[in-house]
């Protein structure tokens, strides 16, 4: 059967003249956040975020305008939760509603547990905590398990879609020069106060990875030996590089070479990823490469810039849980749904950077 084509201009004014928002994103002061300008700009972060995900769930963060260190803008803690790669898998399998998810879970891998590449382990067949990396095959607790940020959870139907439960928590240096107001561009002596808010509920929502402690040498601990059990995130299942691809297996390994986002078992990059802040490229694994303009989960945001939402960021939601279009009787094609995502204009621009 010929799948229908959706003009994309009448795809793109379906989601601004229609939405179906059914996300809720509620939050609570911290402190300094009240009467000041902070608060509209959290407000239309929140905004664009409930005009794109349209899961009927409500996430609830914490949010604080104070002082931090000189060289941070914003930090975001978030809730994590730990399932088996099973009830995560099967999970996805049920919330696909796009073709991205359906070829995202297309080709997860089967059974109880996912191969990966790893390096920086106690068992490593190099060496112990060799950054050499090597096939780790052995079911172990970090095959059979993996993370997702509580908020992530609601949207795939592991945790309660609404309850009092703190999601996250994101606090604001009030010391730096912040531009609140970006509908007329962003002054060039200040930060985008919005567009590192929608980054930084990015992360709360989901845009997290494992690598990151395996990088520190932090593990979420499950039981067993600490030195390896670190568990990989929902967003760590779509992480490739040209070895692993190899193999059809990801790749969760802290080191220089580079990772790519992808849906398709490696075979095609749709973006790069950071690599790790001790031995990778200097920034969380947790975001996009900087400096290639990949979308408002880059790592870094300058003064006087702001960033889009890109279809990578849109994309990157949608497979690990999130539905970022409302149902339709045939999903539109690849290069159109891309076109589609285009639904940032019906939001603000925006860009980032940020220190965690």
């Amino acid at each position: 059967m010929q799948k229908k084509i959706i003009p994309a201009l009448l795809w793109l004014n379906i989601l601004c003249l229609n939405p179906v928002y059914a996300l809720t994103i509620n939050l609570n002061d911290i402190g300094g956040v009240t009467n000041s300008q902070a608060n509209e700009g959290f407000q239309k972060a929140v905004t664009f975020w409930e005009s794109v995900l349209f899961d009927n769930v409500t996430v609830n963060l914490n949010v604080g305008f104070n002082p931090l260190a000189s060289n941070v803008l914003g930090q975001t803690n978030t809730a994590l939760l730990s399932t088996s790669y099973t009830v995560t898998r099967n999970a996805m399998i049920l919330d696909v509603t796009s073709n991205f998810d359906l070829t995202a879970v297309n080709n997860l891998p089967a059974g109880i547990a996912f191969d990966t590449f790893i390096n920086q382990t106690s068992d490593n067949p190099n060496g112990a905590f060799s950054t050499t990396p090597y096939l780790d095959n052995d079911n172990g607790i970090n095959n059979t398990n993996t993370f997702m940020t509580l908020a992530n959870a609601r949207a795939l139907g592991i945790f309660s879609s609404q309850d009092a439960n703190v999601d996250g928590l994101i606090n604001f240096n009030s010391n730096q020069a912040w531009d609140f107001d970006d509908g007329d561009g962003v002054s060039s002596s200040a930060f985008d106060f919005v567009g590192v808010a929608i980054h930084e509920i990015g992360h709360a929502l989901g845009f997290v990875s494992g690598v990151d402690q395996l990088d520190s040498g932090t593990s979420i601990f499950l039981g067993g030996d600490t030195d390896n059990d670190y568990l990989f995130s929902t967003l760590d299942l779509f992480r490739y590089s040209d070895l692993s691809a190899v193999s059809g297996v990801t790749d969760m390994s802290a080191d220089n070479r580079d990772k790519y986002f992808s849906i398709d078992n490696g075979s095609t990059n749709l973006a790069f990823f950071s690599t790790g802040v001790n031995s990778g490229d200097g920034y969380q694994a947790s975001h996009w490469r900087d400096n290639l303009g990949l979308g408002i989960m880059d790592p870094t945001l300058a003064m006087g810039e702001f960033g889009l939402i890109t279809p990578e960021d849109v994309i990157a939601f949608d497979v690990i849980g999130w539905d970022v279009l409302p149902a339709v009787p045939e999903p539109a094609p690849f290069g159109l749904l891309v076109m589609g995502l285009v639904v940032i204009a019906c939001k603000q621009r925006l860009n980032i950077q940020r220190t965690e």
